[in-house]
């Protein structure tokens, strides 16, 4: 048995689809030693199909017939450093002791499947999200803590040490203030403009700046929240891909352009850089549909000329 124990993270997610969602994780190409039961009615050894297991996790469920976040999904993954088979074995001890603990922790019934077809291995957890009475009170604040792992001795945080992208625990909400400031940023090219980076940090939009040894930077300030580099660079990754849903269509009825400009003022901003950045901003609504082309700004440009309209998620 290793005595070091592995690394890993967690991210959660929410779904509707219960019976595909069991299909999906339980398939037997993929798992490991079976289900692991956290089930609070029955047994799941004994259910006959995927819809039996799935009555018998959303029983007790407040609110059986809605139609949004039914059931959260868990995933969490260990740093896999052999393919040994004594190895793996001890891995897939770990991530079933982990999975009791958030069960204890959190109160629900639950179900896990252990996958091996990746290199890493990983866990799928899927959870009601109801406590019998509401919906689970999953803050952002709660799932940073569960970042740190300090819910379970088995495991780790592997959170920022390895070579990977750290991602956000959200990581494809549609309002994270990464996405607005990775909108901003992007150049035709899809890499992080320097003029704009320098921009913004003359500005005091980007500031408190965390660096390596080597004097790499590791994160930021950007408008009180902190952001990873790596977590932004992941998010001009895909912005090629998600254009349509990081770029909202500011109403030009909702502020003057005197506003615009006093409150531009008082980040420092002069008048002068935000034309610049809406000559920016125009010349690539052209290559949009036209009734995008009618879009004067997008959600970074109001976040950093109106940043208390802007919801403080992470």
């Amino acid at each position: 048995m290793s005595t070091t124990i592995p690394l890993g993270i967690i991210n959660f997610g929410a779904t509707s689809s219960i019976v595909k969602s069991i299909r999906y994780f339980a398939n037997p190409k993929k798992v490991s030693g079976g289900v692991l039961d956290g089930l609070q009615v029955g047994k799941a050894s004994k259910c006959k199909s995927y819809e039996e297991l799935a009555d018998c996790l959303m029983e007790g469920h407040h609110n059986r017939d809605g139609k949004c976040r039914q059931a959260r999904t868990v995933v969490l993954s260990v740093q896999t450093e052999s393919q040994d088979p004594g190895y793996l074995d001890e891995l897939d001890r770990r991530l079933g002791m982990a999975f009791r603990d958030l069960n204890k922790i959190l109160k629900v019934p639950m179900l896990g499947w252990i996958h091996h077809n990746t290199n890493t291995r990983h866990l799928h957890i899927l959870l009601r999200n109801s406590d019998g009475l509401r919906c689970l009170d999953l803050r952002p604040a709660w799932l940073k803590q569960m970042q740190g792992f300090y819910w379970t001795a088995h495991l780790l945080t592997g959170r920022g040490k390895g070579k990977g992208k750290a991602l956000s625990v959200y990581p494809k909400s549609p309002k994270l203030r990464v996405k607005e400031l990775a909108v901003l940023l992007v150049d035709k090219e899809g890499n992080i403009s320097k003029k704009w980076w320098d921009r913004l940090q003359e500005s005091g939009a980007l500031r408190a700046f965390r660096q390596r040894s080597d004097g790499s930077i590791i994160s930021f300030d950007f408008l009180g929240k902190r952001i990873r580099l790596s977590t932004l660079r992941y998010m001009i990754s895909e912005r090629q891909n998600i254009t349509h849903n990081m770029i909202t269509i500011v109403d030009n009825k909702t502020e003057s352009q005197e506003d615009v400009v006093k409150q531009a003022a008082e980040l420092g901003i002069t008048p002068e850089v935000m034309a610049e950045a809406l000559a920016d901003i125009h010349e690539g609504l052209a290559c949009l549909k036209a009734r995008q082309e009618k879009s004067v700004a997008t959600t970074a440009i109001k976040a950093i000329v109106n940043p208390l309209n802007t919801m403080d998620l992470i």
